[in-house]
This record gives structure tokens, sequence and C-alpha cells, in this order.
């Protein structure tokens, strides 16, 4: 009973995160489908801040970038680590993304703040939709159920890698339209705080039942039975 009981909980965290997943899913693509085709902004390359340092353009938007490398060395160094506490190998695999995201965006980020114009844009995005797939992939494991975590990665990471180059390709076609990737980052900012909806932290602390509720039933049985 309770092998059967622990399979039915666990295919309810299945279904209640995939429905999740869904849901954001249909919000995003209903943007898609909806919003008019909207172009990248050619404003979009035009710093505001476009001062030199050192002989670095646009360095302060270039330097910024350090502090993206810094976080994702640290916790690649951080996952890297044989003396911490580990986690699932779905929310391992997500975490792994993030850091790898991080440390891509800042060097693709550094490329296009120096040459700023679509190509080199596009290798700034790029590495984002990697952390952000990591991201959505590690809360659904950790969250919801290690089979949609796991099952999830690289699908994510494929279609944000898709909505990229749809970006780029368009562009290219004299036809631009950003909306799939706005959608996209908006998505995955949507399915995480639904994942943390669906299931909050504090549920982990309630006790599963066991043999201390058979305990607690008996003393409260007893009790009873003195009053």
């Amino acid at each position: 009973m309770k092998t059967i009981s622990a399979a039915l909980s666990r295919s309810g965290r299945f279904l209640t995160g995939s429905g999740a997943v869904l849901a954001a899913i249909t919000l995003a693509v209903s943007a898609w489908a909806l919003l008019p085709v909207i172009p990248q902004d050619p404003t979009y390359h035009r710093f505001a801040d476009q001062r030199q340092w050192l002989s670095v353009p646009n360095a302060a938007d270039v330097l910024s970038n350090l502090s993206f490398a810094l976080v994702g060395l640290l916790g690649a160094i951080r996952l890297a680590s044989p003396r911490r506490p580990r986690f699932s190998q779905a929310a391992e695999a997500g975490l792994w993304c993030v850091a790898l995201g991080l440390i891509g965006t800042a060097l693709g980020s550094t490329w296009y703040h120096l040459a700023p114009n679509n190509a080199s844009l596009v290798w700034d995005r790029l590495p984002m939709t990697l952390g952000f797939a990591g991201l959505v992939s590690a809360a659904a494991a950790e969250r919801a159920d290690l089979r949609l975590g796991l099952r999830s990665l690289w699908p994510l990471a494929g279609l944000g890698v898709g909505t990229v180059v749809y970006w780029y390709a368009s562009e290219r076609a004299g036809a631009g339209n950003i909306i799939p990737y706005a959608a996209y980052q908006g998505w995955s900012i949507l399915v995480i705080v639904l994942l943390i909806a669906a299931f909050p932290a504090w549920r982990r602390l309630v006790p599963k039942p066991g043999p201390w509720l058979d305990t607690f039933k008996k003393l409260m049985n007893g009790s009873c039975l003195r009053t």
C-alpha cells in the first residue's frame, strides 16, 4: 500500500508540474500568435553610455559582464566541489546549465558590447537561453518531479536556441520578429513562478505518513479512553 501511495503521489506531482509547464507554454504561444510582428529596434544597439576606458569601447557595458563571469565561475566551482550537498541528477544538470549559461553570457555579451550589431547579439542571447532552460529544469526537478526536470532540460534548451535562430534569420530576411525570443524569456519566468506556487517549500516540512502516525493515533486513542 505504501508503495502504491508513493507512486500515486509521484504521479500527481508529475502531472501537476507538467500542467504548470503546459499552462505557461500555452500563454507564451498565445502571446506569440496574438501579438503583432515586432522587429529588433535599431536603436537597441545605441547605448546610453558609450564612453571608453583604457581603450575599451562602451566600457561600462563591457566590464559589467565580469559580474556574470564571476557568478558563473563560482557556481561551476561549487558544483564541481566534492564537499557539498548533492542534488538530484536532474537538478544538477540544470544548475550546470545555469553556471555555463552565465559564463557564456559574459563572453557573448562582452563581444556584443564591443561591436554592437544583430550578428554579435546572437552570441549574447544564445547562452541566456541555456541558463533559462537550466533554471526551469532545476525548478521542475526540485519542486515537482525529477522526471519532469530531467526530460525537459534539453528540449527547453533546444527551443530557446530555436527562438534566437528564428529571430536572427527573420532579421536577415527583412521581416524581423523578436516576439518568440521574448515569449521564451517571459515563459521561463512564468513557469518558475507557477512551480513555486504549486509546490511551496513549506510542504516539504509537513511530516509524511509513517510509523510515527500509528504511534500518534495510539496515544490519542489512549488519551481519549482515559477521559
